[in-house]
């Protein structure tokens, strides 16, 4: 089972659970709902995943993109209504 770092202030859509379902197989899916100003400040959390999905500014992106190393970083749009 792979474990999935969800850094958003909104859930995750059926559709997004399912994606990454196909993509990854079995996934256990962790939601951080809460306003940071760096991503040094989920380091641990970071390290404790094997995927990272966010939806962030792009100063953030970059920072969860060096702290991820190797793992997965994916970058998530929603649509605004």
């Amino acid at each position: 089972m792979k474990k999935i770092l969800w850094f958003s202030r909104h859930e995750m859509t059926a559709e997004q659970q399912q994606d990454l379902q196909r993509i990854y197989g079995e996934v256990s899916i962790n939601q951080v709902n809460k306003t940071i100003k760096s991503a040094f400040e989920l380091q641990e959390e970071i390290a404790e995943h094997d995927i990272i999905a966010i939806v962030a500014p792009i100063n953030l992106q970059q920072q969860f993109l060096q702290l991820a190393g190797d793992k997965p970083v994916i970058s998530c749009r929603n649509k605004r209504v």
